[in-house]
């Protein structure tokens, strides 16, 4: 099982990644991250979230303006990173 960690979790595109993740056989949410989810079942920053699970993966489709911090926080972690951010 491949444990993902969604950034952007409450958006347009986070939204359904999510459950299409939760849906899937093969994956496993591994946790939500947007502003609004913190003390709510989720992250409020990526940082926070990159420390408290095990994720396998990023998947970030946030604003332009945090894309290139969370490439490099995921970078500095190991994980891989899938980008969707509109605008980079």
């Amino acid at each position: 099982m491949t444990r993902v960690l969604v950034s952007g979790a409450t958006g347009k595109l986070g939204a359904p990644i999510c459950a299409a993740i939760s849906a899937a056989d093969d994956l496993v949410l591994a946790g939500r991250v947007a502003r609004s989810l913190k003390g709510d079942g989720g992250f409020a920053t990526l940082y926070v979230a990159i420390a408290a699970t095990e994720a396998d993966v990023v998947v970030d489709v946030t604003a332009p303006d945090a894309g290139l911090p969370h490439t490099l926080a995921t970078i500095a972690a190991g994980l891989p990173m899938v980008l969707g951010t509109t605008g980079m």
